[in-house]
């Protein structure tokens, strides 16, 4: 007698136990009975005609099967089954500006304890784009991460499908979904140059100045000066890049030249995940003193 665990059939079921089916080797006289755990004989009601039958048993647990024939002879076996496979699956760390990859942490528990996936990505959430892993074992025992870096991951819906032996044909199936980092809004972002009251030049230290703030929320910011072009002339503007005052969302750039038309400087808006903006002000500076002579 060999006895094969269904275990695709078994997710059909709601009372809990796992359809098996029992292999005859070798048929014996007349009509066969089937005995389950030591309960009465019952007569076997063929799915494969004198060959095999099925029965549900419950999981995790040993049973034996007698089979016998209408002369008595008997033949047995003792087996056991898997339980069902049940798996859960999060986005663990979403994709940021920095790290433009994200990872998929899936925990499995039941089946025989080995288990392979399949990752797709679905474009429009519902068709598969891409195959990007297939038929690959987990990690660990239980599951693992799964990073997704194809080199940097699309914002999609992903589709993890999870098996082990008995269930290829019959794999649980997850989906997840990987945004996008959300982008630094400057709609509320305040930007005050402070202009310079004498034109010394752009060889001189510079008097004006820039404070810059950002709405108060939960991110923190760094702030840079990436541009500083003198309009008049096009030439950039050499300048120190680093701000002279700095909180999480606010700084301050001192000693800044300005030009009779104005020198426009950008400044980079750099948040905790690596997202970057940026925004402009230009600081202007009057026309030199000239000194008429004659």
């Amino acid at each position: 007698v060999t006895v094969t665990t269904l275990a695709c059939q078994a997710y059909n079921n709601s009372n809990g136990k796992i359809p098996v089916r029992v292999d005859l080797n070798k048929i014996g006289q007349g009509n066969h009975y089937y005995s389950l755990d030591g309960a009465a004989d019952r007569p076997i009601v063929w799915t494969i005609a004198n060959q095999a039958f099925e029965l549900e048993v419950s999981p995790l647990v040993a049973h034996t099967v007698v089979v016998k024939d209408v002369d008595g002879c008997v033949t047995t076996a003792t087996f056991s089954t898997t339980a069902l496979i049940t798996a859960t699956a999060t986005v663990s760390r979403n994709k940021t500006c920095a790290t433009p990859t994200a990872d998929i942490t899936v925990t499995v528990t039941g089946g025989t304890g080995t288990y392979s996936y399949t990752l797709e990505r679905l474009d429009n959430g519902v068709v598969a784009g891409a195959v990007l892993a297939q038929n690959v074992a987990f990690p660990t025992p239980t599951g693992g991460v799964i990073t997704i870096a194809t080199p940097t991951t699309e914002a999609a819906t992903y589709r993890i499908t999870i098996y082990d032996a008995e269930t290829e044909n019959c794999p649980i199936v997850k989906e997840v979904v990987v945004r996008d980092p959300d982008p630094i809004n400057t709609d509320n972002t305040v930007v005050q140059p402070y202009h310079e009251k004498c034109n010394l030049g752009l060889t001189a230290t510079g008097t004006g100045s820039i404070d810059i703030a950002m709405p108060t929320d939960s991110d923190s910011y760094t702030f840079r000066i990436t541009n500083a072009i003198d309009i008049t002339t096009g030439n950039n503007v050499t300048v120190t890049t680093t701000p002279a005052i700095a909180g999480t969302h606010t700084a301050t750039f001192t000693q800044l030249h300005g030009t009779t038309q104005g020198v426009k400087y950008q400044i980079a808006i750099t948040n905790s995940t690596g997202c970057v903006a940026y925004v402009d002000a230009t600081i202007t500076s009057p026309e030199p003193l000239e000194l008429q002579t004659g």
